[in-house]
């Protein structure tokens, strides 16, 4: 009746319950409200933002949040998504979203900036990302959200360690311990993620183990899904350093396993790199393979920069181990080029330069001593 009746209407499914309005008819009603009643126009955006959410279509949810002037409401569903989205690598659906919502507006909704500063992350960008992270931290502990409080120190931990900023992790952490018990579970957990990396940062290696688990337990008992997995992630990074590599190994897998669990390809497939790297030091060198293939399979669907520079010095140390001295060092090459993704971390490339150094040194002394 409604289509006979041409009311300007166009069916969204094949059973005609679903219409909308034709879009220049959209349009008019639209610019219409906006000249009598503004206020009327934002309010059935705001419904319409409501009816997007329950139906799971965040993309609609967050368009219609932004046009009734409710930033934060667009905020709380990224930040709700944000962490299985960052785990599958949709680092684009995430930049759309936050280009739909003006950078004037983020400070209502502080926890844009982590996903902004997440995205820089992949995109290999750190220096940018430290920058929105510390405005991140400014504006969430002055409007109380621990919770997101808590994660961005934690992604700042991490940027500490991959650019050797040992006293900015030692600031953060003595910042953050008088105040741990202030924290929800499953936030503490991600502080005390932060307080066993800066432990393994010190060298006090059996406390930074102690430390990890407790994040582990109180992720565990915090009731929220997945929050386990990065502690999990990091103690087995932990364990496999400190040589205890069949403990490290089951806790890889168990963190694969979650990820896949979540379809968190992405970091899925750093923590496979890990694995290559260990299974490799133990001569398994075709489980590392598979692992390394696994890898580059999935990069044509995770845009990372950092992953792409990973695995291509992960391919140049399993070459060194194996004794492929040539394949080994065009790799590890390639990987320290300055530019190229794998250069831009210390914790990436000091790995590269110590196995390079190696190859080359009865051959090129000299540029052996200098890496």
């Amino acid at each position: 009746h409604l289509e006979r009746s041409h009311l300007f209407l166009v069916p969204l499914d094949s059973e005609r319950r679903w219409y909308r309005y034709h879009h220049l008819f959209q349009e008019f009603l639209q610019r219409v409200g906006a000249e009598r009643d503004p206020e009327w126009l934002r309010s059935i955006h705001f419904r319409t933002a409501g009816l997007w959410e329950a139906r799971g279509e965040l993309d609609e949810a967050v368009h219609h949040f932004v046009e009734a002037g409710h930033p934060a409401d667009a905020a709380r569903l990224l930040s709700g998504s944000v962490q299985d989205l960052l785990a599958q690598g949709r680092f684009e659906t995430l930049r759309h979203w936050l280009a739909e919502i003006p950078e004037n507006l983020w400070p209502a909704a502080p926890r844009l900036f982590i996903i902004q500063a997440n995205c820089e992350v992949a995109a290999g960008e750190d220096r940018a990302a430290l920058r929105w992270l510390e405005t991140a931290w400014r504006h969430l502990r002055a409007s109380g959200d621990l919770d997101g409080e808590a994660e961005t120190l934690r992604i700042l931990g991490h940027l500490c360690i991959w650019e050797g900023a040992r006293e900015r992790l030692r600031a953060l952490a003595q910042d953050v311990a008088p105040r741990l018990e202030t924290f929800p579970p499953a936030a503490r957990a991600r502080v005390l993620e932060l307080l066993a990396r800066a432990a393994e940062v010190e060298g006090d290696l059996p406390g930074a183990e102690r430390t990890y688990r407790d994040a582990l337990a109180t992720a565990q008992a915090s009731g929220v899904p997945h929050a386990d997995i990065t502690p999990r992630r990091y103690l087995a990074s932990l364990l496999g350093m400190m040589g205890r590599f069949t403990e490290a190994e089951g806790l890889f897998d168990e963190v694969i396993a979650g990820y896949r669990r979540i379809g968190g390809t992405h970091e899925e497939a750093h923590v496979r790199v890990h694995l290559a790297l260990l299974l490799s030091s133990l001569g398994r060198y075709d489980e590392a393979d598979q692992h390394l293939a696994a890898v580059a399979a999935a990069q044509p669907v995770v845009p990372c920069r950092v992953l792409h520079g990973n695995l291509l010095i992960a391919r140049g140390i399993v070459a060194a181990r194996r004794l492929l001295a040539r394949p080994a060092e065009d790799l590890l090459r390639e990987a320290l080029e300055p530019g190229r993704p794998s250069y831009r971390y210390l914790i990436d490339r000091l790995p590269a330069q110590i196995e390079l150094s190696l190859l080359l040194a009865s051959r090129e002394p000299n540029e052996a001593r200098r890496l």
